[in-house]
This record gives C-alpha cells, structure tokens and sequence, in this order.
C-alpha cells in the first residue's frame, strides 16, 4: 500500500507539479513538448525508482513507464484537446488519463517484481 501511495505522489509531482504551461499546452500538438513532459515526468519517477530499487529494475521501470506515459499522452492529450469545450466529456477523458497511468504504473511494478 505505502508503495501504491508513493508511487501516485511521483506520478502527481511529474504530471502535474512539474508540467510547465508550454507543455500542458503544446504536448497535443507538438512530438517535442510532449516528449519535454515525459522528461520532467520521469524526473520524480527517476529519483524515487532509482533509491527503491537495484538499478537495473529501476531503470527498466522507469523506462517502461516513460514510454508508455508517451504513449497515452500522445493519445489523450489528442483527443482531450478536440473536446476542450465540452467539460462532460473532457474531463472524464483526463480522468481516464490519470486511470491509465496508475494502472501502468502499479501494473508494471507488480508484473516485473512478479508480486500479486
């Protein structure tokens, strides 16, 4: 549990915290800004894996989850950006980001530490 807890911390600090309005606003559009944020994301998750963990697991997490924050960015940020007006559905978008991402990253922890 107390791992859960850190790891939603990390992913607040470097999704939100850290996230520059440059990125929040251009990562939609722009291959560049969205991988800046991934870079400021992985920052915390950098710190946080790397004093948890040996450092062949912690890098092969972070990595994971750099990538597959990329990735689910690339996509939502895309598509909550075309409905940016309509609150009702934007928000269950962002929503469903920040779903997306504890899942990557409570589900590539327990499946590479092999735990249940």
């Amino acid at each position: 549990m107390l791992l859960a807890i850190l790891f939603m911390f990390t992913h607040w600090l470097g999704d939100f915290v850290l996230q520059t309005n440059s990125m929040a606003l251009n990562k939609h559009k722009s291959i560049k800004w969205l991988t800046i944020h991934v870079l400021a994301y992985s920052v915390p998750l950098t710190i946080v894996s790397l004093s948890m963990f040996d450092w062949v697991f912690g890098l092969k997490f972070i990595l994971i989850n750099a990538a597959l924050h990329w990735i689910i960015d690339f996509i939502t940020s895309r598509v909550a950006n075309s409905v940016r007006d309509k609150p009702r559905v934007y928000y269950p978008i962002i929503g469903f980001d920040q779903f997306l991402h504890a899942l990557c990253l409570l589900g590539s922890y327990q499946l590479m530490s092999g735990s249940s």
